[in-house]
């Protein structure tokens, strides 16, 4: 696991935390690949997130490049994600909001934090 990869549950947890402090509702958009490494290796990071934060935060898990569904709900149970699952136009949605690989970034005008694990 390179330096990124353990600090982005860090930086993440961080701008959690500061937009929490200013917004009644927000969104954590995580766009993953069920045959990622990365997203395989943050999924217990995103769980712990998840379980601390799940009352301040909707999780969205969206999954761009999948359409096998039951490889998506294997990996949703196997990391025991437990926020909404996006299949269908998540392409769409990562495509709007410019995914590529692993990119960290925030929307604070909407109280959005988006995570992209491709």
């Amino acid at each position: 696991m390179n330096l990124f990869q353990r600090l982005l549950p860090l930086l993440l947890l961080f701008e959690m935390l500061s937009i929490s402090l200013k917004a009644q509702s927000s969104e954590v958009w995580v766009f993953l690949s069920e045959d990622c490494p990365v997203s395989l290796s943050q999924s217990l990071e995103l769980r712990a997130l998840e379980e601390q934060f799940g009352s301040q935060f909707t999780f969205v898990y969206a999954f761009p490049i999948s359409s096998d569904v039951a490889a998506v709900n294997t990996f949703v149970k196997k990391a025991n994600l437990k926020g909404k699952i996006l299949l269908e136009g998540a392409w769409e949605q990562a495509m709007a909001w410019g995914a590529t690989t692993i990119l960290l970034t925030f929307d604070r005008d909407n109280s959005r934090i988006l995570l992209f694990l491709l």
